[in-house]
């Protein structure tokens, strides 16, 4: 009977294999449909096509430069047909797909050849000839509109990722990092598990991470008689239905991220911007706020 590593590793080959072949397809798919409207920033015309091309099959790091984790961003949109766009939909679903299935591998551990525990994951792709494999960006969803767009805007958003915690979940997470710390790092946790104790047990905290640009954009489809705004995250291409020889929407680039026009600070802050446990980034509700907010 197969173990359940060759049954992970059996999987994860079938569903490599089926992405990327859909992925081509699309390609091929897109570049027969050169009467449609399709704009890359910064890309000639003529060049386009290729750029979207050469995006939707980016599964590795594009160079060596690159941090861990670090995707290509690219603006762009893309007219298409109703049968095409049901293509990329099929993928993202294959994209979901892959996602789940190396997060289950992520928990299962095997030896590599140095007779080191790794990942199963990290090690099958090794394996299967991925040395390189970017996740984030082979899982990462196209945006796909079944109406068409009237307008595209761009811009950046600062983003903090805020995760709500009990007093008893905090204490499981320090107490985890106190395993393996260093002399140095055990002294902070240790100082925080002191004013942790502190803390009412019900008292409710957040961890609080930095801030990270992101590509975003405001967008407006056009429906029957109507039209309907939204925004959403702008790191991979738009693709939305579209007549031949339609024209382009009304596109507005994305600025250059130190050009970018100054935001307003949020004035309903509740979370003290002070880190109440700096070494696990703990954060406390205002003073005023405690007692009010779940």
């Amino acid at each position: 009977m197969p173990s359940e590593e060759s049954c992970y590793r059996a999987s994860l080959k079938e569903c490599l294999d089926r992405l990327i072949q859909n992925q081509y397809n699309l390609v091929d798919q897109l570049q027969q449909q050169f009467a449609y409207p399709v704009y890359v920033q910064g890309v000639e015309h003529e060049f386009t096509r290729i750029k979207l091309g050469e995006h939707i099959l980016q599964m590795e790091y594009a160079h060596d430069e690159m941090k861990a984790g670090e995707t290509v961003s690219f603006q762009g949109v893309c007219g298409t047909t109703t049968e095409t766009l049901q293509s990329v939909q099929d993928i993202n679903s294959q994209r979901g797909e892959l996602h789940q299935l190396l997060m289950a591998m992520d928990k299962v551990k095997t030896t590599n050849a140095a007779n080191e525990s790794v990942r199963l994951s990290s090690y099958a792709l090794q394996q299967l000839g991925y040395a390189r494999f970017n996740r984030r960006q082979a899982v990462r969803k196209f945006n796909v509109f079944e109406q068409p767009l009237s307008s595209v805007s761009y811009f950046w958003a600062s983003q903090r990722r805020i995760i709500k915690a009990s007093v008893p979940e905090v204490r499981t997470d320090l107490l985890k990092k106190l395993e393996n710390a260093s002399d140095d790092y055990r002294y902070y946790l240790q100082a925080d598990m002191e004013h942790l104790d502190r803390l009412p047990a019900d008292e409710v905290l957040y961890y609080v991470y930095q801030k990270n640009d992101h590509p975003r954009a405001n967008y407006v489809l056009q429906l029957d008689g109507s039209q309907k705004r939204g925004s959403c995250m702008a790191s991979n291409p738009f693709f939305y239905r579209a007549k031949e020889s339609a024209p382009l929407p009304r596109i507005r680039d994305l600025p250059s991220l130190t050009q970018r026009a100054p935001r307003l600070s949020r004035t309903d802050k509740t979370i003290n911007d002070t880190p109440y446990l700096s070494s696990i980034h703990v954060h406390r509700l205002e003073a005023n706020t405690l007692g009010h907010h779940e």
